[in-house]
Formats: C-alpha cells, sequence, structure tokens
C-alpha cells in the first residue's frame, strides 16, 4: 500500500494485479542465479529474501544489489500498473495520436 501511496489496499496476493504478481513470482527465483538450487523459488520456499534490511543489518554488497533489485524492480511494476488503469492499456490497432482509452 505505501509504494503506491495508497492506491492498491489488498491484504492477498491474488488481489494483486498481474504485472505486481509476476514481479513477485521473477524476484522470487531470482534464487536460482545466487546459489538457491532448483525448487528454491517454488511452494513454501518462495518469497522474497531481506537478509540485510533489518533494523541495525549492514547488507553485504551481494545483499544491497538483490535488495536495490527488488525494491526498483517492485516500485516499476506499481506504476506500470496504475498507469494501465489510470491511462489505459493498449489498443487494438495503432493509432495516430494517443489514446486515453482503448
Amino acid at each position: 500500500s505505501s509504494l503506491s501511496d495508497g492506491y492498491y489496499n489488498v491484504t492477498t496476493f491474488d488481489a494483486l494485479p498481474f504485472i505486481v504478481k509476476i514481479n513477485f513470482v521473477y524476484l522470487s527465483c531470482l534464487c536460482n542465479y545466487n546459489g538457491g538450487g532448483d525448487g528454491c523459488c517454488a511452494g513454501e520456499n518462495g518469497g522474497l529474501f531481506v537478509s540485510g534490511a533489518g533494523v541495525g543489518e549492514v547488507p553485504t554488497e551481494e545483499e544491497q544489489i538483490y535488495l536495490e533489485t527488488v525494491c526498483g524492480d517492485t516500485q516499476g511494476s506499481i506504476d506500470y500498473a496504475i498507469e494501465q488503469e489510470t491511462v489505459g492499456g493498449p489498443t487494438s490497432s495503432p493509432v495516430i495520436v494517443p489514446t486515453v482509452s482503448p
């Protein structure tokens, strides 16, 4: 809710916009590239890791890069979802000028 400035006030994953859900799955599977092994992002193992983000914690360089990626990509997906809802998605065919709705 705070990343969207209150635009989304949801309490379940299913209520999130599709692009935000896809972003979460993508980010949770980054563990595959950090030595997490097969299945590190599936089922109960899935999630976003926040090591180094706690009060008084100093993240390692690798944790800092990961946390910046998670925060930046999540903010970007929320901004995109809001833009698509307020401006409208792509039109069914090319148009000469931008439109407010498809």
